[in-house]
């Protein structure tokens, strides 16, 4: 899929800059096969062979289910992965990308206890960009009327990763 330079450049604001100290974390529901497993394993390897070349300063890699409780108890674990769903959630109130669609908030009825509560429905692949230790983008998102999935920003930096090296075969 070709992208437009547009749809390039808008992914690129959301990605750390060259030059930066930029880290990445990919979040998915389950490491157990999908229906688009081969997507999954794309995102894998792409990010693999990322911190291979040394293109990000680090690459790591989540399980955080297919639920997020907004009210669990704070335990080592839960606490982080409630401050990044907040973390998320800050950066698209403040950017023109959206993860609305992509983020679904479900109130659960519990018929033993009686008891409800929302939890958050993340996609199966959420990729989280940072930038000297700054959130600069969540994939996926809306951005002018565009998605932008995880695998394309994997694939743009892996692009601007090749790019850089070539310009320093050519320069040396």
């Amino acid at each position: 899929m070709q992208q437009s330079d547009t749809a390039v450049a808008s992914i690129d604001s959301y990605l750390p800059a060259d030059g930066a100290t930029g880290r990445v974390e990919l979040f998915v529901r389950s490491l157990a096969p999908t229906t688009d497993t081969t997507k999954q394993t794309d995102c894998f390897d792409r990010l693999r062979r990322l911190a291979e070349t040394n293109a990000l300063d680090a690459v790591a890699v989540h399980v955080w289910g297919d639920g997020i409780c907004t009210h669990a108890p704070e335990i080592d674990g839960i606490s982080e992965t409630l401050a990044t769903v907040t973390d998320i959630y800050s950066f698209s109130a403040d950017a023109r990308a959206s993860i609305t669609p992509f983020f679904r908030v479900q109130r659960v009825d519990s018929s033993m206890s009686g008891e409800s509560f929302e939890r958050i429905v993340p996609p199966h692949r959420t990729l989280l960009a940072y930038e000297d230790d700054a959130l600069v983008g969540v994939f996926p998102c809306r951005l002018d009327d565009e998605t932008h999935t995880p695998c394309d920003a994997i694939a743009r930096l892996a692009s601007t990763a090749e790019s850089r090296v070539l310009r320093s075969a050519d320069t040396a």
